[in-house]
């Protein structure tokens, strides 16, 4: 069932937000954010024939500011990355479209292992990154609407697109709490290891 990921996954986030995160404005705006998309998640709008979900307008315009915060140079290659992930997200929904019988497992899990392997690749910054995959994710539905708007009303931000959303997000999330799991860890054995010369 579309969307079923995006809720649960969002649900999640929202209780590691309020319940788990530090105290600080942080941490509300996360919250808060969280909320908004799953609000508007059941809202659209219609133009040209082309429908968009309110949420993924949302999405969009918070990803922006995002990137935008960036200057010069890192602001321009965000946005490479980010017309580089909307093209990857287009091509595959045209792949699945035109050949279906490649998306041999989870539809949700192939895209996002795609597009995180992409963004991972091209990006260091946690923050950045999210920022890339969600506008380049939107970007792309609108670039596939456009496609295919002869043939074919696409509802641009869908829960099947937010789905996607969800699934990479958390994803992304838990290859970034590995890496710092994993600094941590070295720290500690670094730590220990000191101990263990300076007892000797």
């Amino acid at each position: 069932m579309d969307g079923l990921s995006f809720y649960w996954i969002f649900w999640v986030f929202w209780i590691i937000a309020t319940f788990f995160m530090k105290k600080n404005i942080s941490r509300l705006k996360i919250a808060a954010w969280i909320l908004v998309v799953i609000s508007l998640s059941n809202f659209s709008l219609s133009a040209g024939g082309i429908r968009i979900s309110v949420a993924a307008f949302f999405v969009l315009l918070t990803a922006h500011f995002v990137i935008l915060k960036e200057k010069g140079k890192k602001a321009v290659y965000s946005f490479l990355i980010t017309y580089i992930v909307m093209l990857a997200f287009a091509g595959l929904q045209l792949m699945e479209l035109y050949d279906p019988v490649w998306v041999f497992f989870g539809r949700k899990w192939m895209f996002a292992a795609f597009l995180i392997y992409i963004t991972v690749l091209l990006e260091k910054n946690i923050h950045l990154q999210i920022a890339v995959l969600l506008s380049g994710v939107i970007y792309g539905d609108i670039l596939f609407a456009i496609i295919i708007r002869r043939i074919a009303e696409y509802h641009i931000g869908s829960f099947a697109t937010m789905d996607v959303v969800a699934v990479s997000l958390a994803v992304l999330l838990v290859i970034q709490g590995l890496r710092e799991a994993s600094v941590i860890f070295d720290l500690y054995v670094k730590h220990q290891e000191r101990g263990k010369q300076k007892t000797s």
